[in-house]
């Protein structure tokens, strides 16, 4: 019976163990249904981050009469009323113009939630993506490098409170480190840094939470719209711009860096930036023109201090402008004033400083005339342009040769033919009476043909004589002069540092008569000078004129220069001035 009794014992005890392990089995089952982390280790959760762009910038208002109201744009008009600065080696057009970013929107999405920018951002911008327990400023959970087009998710525990910061410098380029929640001046420096944050916490649920972003601008943008089309060249570079305040040894660099504070949003240690150079500009959108005659030079600064009334400066350290010829221009130390209101710099506002550089010209008299004659560039997209120099030798077609071989000392692609203007026509060629051609030089309305009063002002001889130039070889070179200034102004070429204007006869149909540049050294002959005035009609225009003899190379006026009637087809130089009215564009 013991062993019967051991058996069942036995028996009864393996039913139980088994019931007993089945139960557990399913409490465990049922433990595990209703609390899904008890088994899990590590994160459960995704934070997704998606860039839906850069806050909008608004409409533009002018700087000399924006009015702020607590950062609510009120509407003004595009641009500020140009002003004319002179200078002794150009004048300068002078405008002002500034934009708020749109503030409808927050600095930062919330989490779930996806918000749509105005902006768009450029596919392959780095931006730096730090995530914090809520509360902590150390040990990021989370610092990630991302590229805009690929969303990251980024792996957290859900039922975890996080803050979260963005930032990026618009670019390709690897962002900015971040040490201690700090990022260094000298990384940021005159960078288009964009900036979002957490407003409040993030607690992720398990699975993937969606956070749209939407950077903002976090510096205000100074932009100098520089533009040279006005003396013929392109921005050399050479050129370096600064923006500040006040002149001379008490100028003040106004464009500075300074180290953010990704916790706090602000910026501390302010430090200047350097100059930007003609290198690092870059052609300005829209402008017109050719090819790097307009540029901008772009400072992102963190410097907020209001600038003073009547007191914002423009410094060109250096000015370098490449004409036609290809030779170099260098103006030194140029100081461009603006006429401000009091101007509050905001972070996301944007500024526009425009600087439209204008050959300055030579006074004679009360007439401020152009250094060189009118020509049409049809190589150039400013096609009424002054020629770099005035050391353009042109002969007469004497040997049969096309006329463009006979030209010396002619930038390529110009051509001799287009120096000679029909009677007030807008083409050389083109219809007499069809329009003024030197109103057409950029700036537009900035220079007028000579009216006959003002070119008589000139006497009736060349105050300084005659210039010769007589080679053994090749072909000669006259000009009629008219006393310098008192200080010549040595930047420009030696013979357009006073009135100096060359004897280059006219044009008939195709082929040029009376050019002092046909006549070899030794040879005696006559030349004519002639240049057009304003005066006259559509049949018959009025001419400077007058015939000089050349008598072994030696040059003498045959009776006195005068106004004369004459065929408004016949083809004669043009020698711009100065026009009283404001320039139209």
């Amino acid at each position: 019976m013991k062993f019967i009794s051991d058996i069942l014992c036995k028996g009864i005890n393996t039913e139980i163990l088994t019931g007993v392990f089945i139960l557990c089995s399913m409490l465990s089952c049922s433990s595990r249904e209703e609390n899904p982390r008890a088994m899990k280790i590590g994160p459960d959760s995704v934070l997704r981050f998606k860039i839906n762009g850069i806050e909008e910038i608004g409409s533009t208002i002018p700087i000399s009469n924006a009015e702020f109201n607590r950062g609510v744009m009120l509407q003004s008009s595009v641009r500020t009323q140009e002003n004319t600065l002179n200078f002794r080696d150009f004048d300068v057009l002078t405008s002002m113009e500034a934009s708020m970013e749109n503030k409808k929107g927050k600095i930062a999405a919330k989490a779930s939630v996806v918000t749509v920018a105005d902006q768009g951002m450029t596919p392959g911008v780095k931006y730096r993506i730090l995530i914090y327990r809520a509360g902590t400023m150390v040990n990021p959970v989370a610092d990630v490098v991302a590229t805009v087009g690929i969303d990251p998710q980024i792996a957290v525990d859900s039922g975890q409170a996080y803050d979260w910061y963005v930032v990026s410098t618009n670019d390709s380029s690897t962002p900015p480190t971040v040490i201690d929640g700090v990022i260094d001046s000298s990384s940021i420096s005159n960078k288009d840094v964009l900036y979002a944050r957490s407003l409040t916490s993030v607690t992720p649920y398990e699975g993937e939470t969606d956070l749209g972003i939407i950077f903002h601008h976090y510096t205000a943008r100074l932009d100098v719209n520089l533009n040279t089309r006005g003396v013929f060249g392109r921005i050399d570079n050479t050129t370096t711009v600064e923006v500040g305040t006040g002149i001379g040894v008490n100028f003040n660099n106004i464009a500075q860096t300074g180290d953010l504070n990704i916790f706090t949003g602000t910026y501390s240690n302010l430090q200047p930036i350097a100059p930007v150079k003609g290198s690092d500009m870059v052609n300005t959108i829209g402008s017109g023109g050719d090819i790097g005659a307009s540029k901008t030079a772009t400072f992102y600064t963190v410097n907020l201090s209001p600038i003073p009334a009547d007191n914002l400066r423009v410094r060109l350290g250096t000015l370098g402008v490449i004409l036609d010829d290809v030779s170099t221009h260098t103006f030194s130390n140029t100081l461009i004033t603006y006429n401000n209101t009091v101007i509050n710099p905001a972070i996301g506002h944007q500024y526009g400083l425009n600087a439209r550089i204008v050959e300055s010209g030579i006074t004679v008299g009360t007439t401020v005339w152009a250094r060189t004659n009118l020509h049409y560039a049809e190589y150039a997209t400013d096609t009424y342009r002054f020629l770099p120099h005035n050391d353009v030798k042109i002969g007469n077609l004497i040997n049969l040769l096309n006329i463009i071989q006979l030209g010396e000392g002619i930038s390529s692609g110009v051509k001799p033919l287009n120096l000679y203007w029909n009677w007030n026509s807008l083409l050389p060629e083109g219809t007499p009476g069809s329009g003024d051609p030197c109103g057409k030089v950029y700036p537009e309305g900035n220079w007028k043909t000579p009216t006959q009063t003002q070119l008589n002002a000139l006497g009736r001889a060349p105050s300084d004589g005659v210039y010769a130039e007589t080679p053994l070889l090749g072909t000669a070179h006259y000009a009629a002069k008219w006393k310098a200034p008192t200080s010549l102004n040595t930047i420009y070429p030696i013979h357009s540092r006073q009135l100096f204007m060359p004897i280059y006869g006219y044009r008939s149909g195709s082929q040029i008569y009376s050019s002092a540049g046909a006549l070899l050294s030794g040879v005696v002959g006559s030349a004519a000078f002639n240049y057009w005035s304003s005066n006259g009609d559509s049949t018959n225009g009025i001419a400077y004129t007058g015939d000089f003899n050349i008598i072994l190379g030696i040059l003498s006026l045959n009776g006195s220069l005068s106004g004369v009637s004459t065929m408004a087809t016949r083809g004669m130089s043009v020698r711009c001035v100065k026009s009283l009215n404001a320039p139209a564009n």
